[in-house]
């Protein structure tokens, strides 16, 4: 790596040059990888966002970075297993009493539980990939005269669609609602809040980002497809808003109504994602949760060890300048007196 480092950003630098749209010079992007090493196309597209100075680029997290957080959270014992495998996270909340999404049924490997639930639940349910999937390819089953329709339009008993769960890695879980004020802005389906939370040897879990994922697309299944919200950490506001268009990459717009928007519950939103990370998993460096604004209370839906820090950053700015900064310091300051 130390060899192809200068000849791989040297291209990628030329590359972005000729592009143009706004690109910062090749000697501006070439000498911040050699001096900084800060990819090329990374600096190209911290440099295009509004607002952002250059010089903010020596405290954005990057994806080098990122490897390394993970690192030290498997160097505390962290295990992806307790985060990635949903039955086995709400089991860790539940045993904490932190507050989450229940589990109806559970489908791994041939073995089941909770089949009994399902098949006396008559309201509509979810069912989601036991593990990872990001979101995608959850299934909406609503209750009919003679079974339960999907959202994507089939129709089986309830007994059929148990022996087609048992045959996949799944989790059954029931729909959630959003509170009356995230209804009120528009959305359609369950809205998610994710909060990012970063936790060192002597600091507690502290939030270093969040965003809201507001489902206001109609038609929306759940909230990948809406308004995408930064949300500054100190006040619980929505900051700045991007949103999806007919074009290839989303647009932040500086003029939204959403800017400026209280969220709900946010204190509480923010305790409980702290309290999750302090009690139920605090090898972890950081964790990105996401939670649910439900008209009683904040519940966690679920957590991840990838949380996306590029969108993040884009929203609300480099994450070096937040709490993140010292927590990274003072894990790193034992093998730094070490050498």
């Amino acid at each position: 790596m130390i060899v192809g480092w200068p000849l791989v950003t040297f291209v990628d630098a030329l590359r972005l040059t000729r592009r143009g749209d706004g690109v910062p010079g090749f000697a501006s992007l070439y000498s911040a990888a050699l001096t900084r090493n800060v990819p090329p196309n990374q600096y190209a597209h911290y440099a295009s966002l509004p607002g952002f100075h250059v010089s903010q680029i020596a405290d954005v997290l990057l994806p080098l970075d990122s490897r390394g957080l993970h690192s030290l959270s498997r160097g505390r014992g962290a295990l992806s297993d307790d985060v990635q495998d949903k039955a086995r996270f709400e089991k860790l909340c539940s045993t904490h009493d932190l507050t989450c999404v229940p589990t109806i049924a559970v489908f791994d490997g041939g073995t089941s539980t909770g089949v009994e639930n399902l098949q006396q639940w008559g309201q509509s349910f979810y069912v989601k990939a036991l593990s990872g999937n990001r979101g995608a390819g959850a299934e909406l089953w609503t209750p009919t005269m003679s079974g339960f329709t999907s959202s994507s339009g089939r129709e089986l008993s309830i007994d059929d669609l148990i022996q087609e769960l048992g045959l996949t890695n799944s989790i059954v879980q029931p729909v959630l609602d959003d509170c009356a004020e995230l209804r009120a802005l528009g959305s359609v389906a369950l809205s998610s809040l994710r909060v990012v939370t970063a936790k060192g040897s002597s600091i507690p879990a502290t939030v270093i980002a969040a965003a809201l994922s507001l489902a206001n697309k109609p038609g929306s299944l759940t909230s990948h497809a809406g308004s995408l919200c930064g949300i500054d950490i100190g006040t619980g506001r929505i900051t700045a808003v991007r949103e999806s268009t007919d074009r290839e990459a989303p647009v932040i717009d500086p003029e939204s109504p959403l800017i400026g928007f209280q969220l709900p519950s946010w204190i509480d939103a923010v305790e409980l994602t702290c309290r999750a990370h302090d009690l139920a998993f605090p090898s972890f460096v950081t964790l990105g949760w996401d939670v649910a604004l439900t008209p009683s209370e904040p519940m966690l839906i679920e957590t991840n060890i990838s949380w996306n820090m590029s969108m993040h950053q884009s929203l609300t700015g480099p994450l070096g300048e937040t709490p993140l900064a010292e927590i990274i310091d003072e894990l790193i300051a034992p093998a730094q007196a070490r050498r």
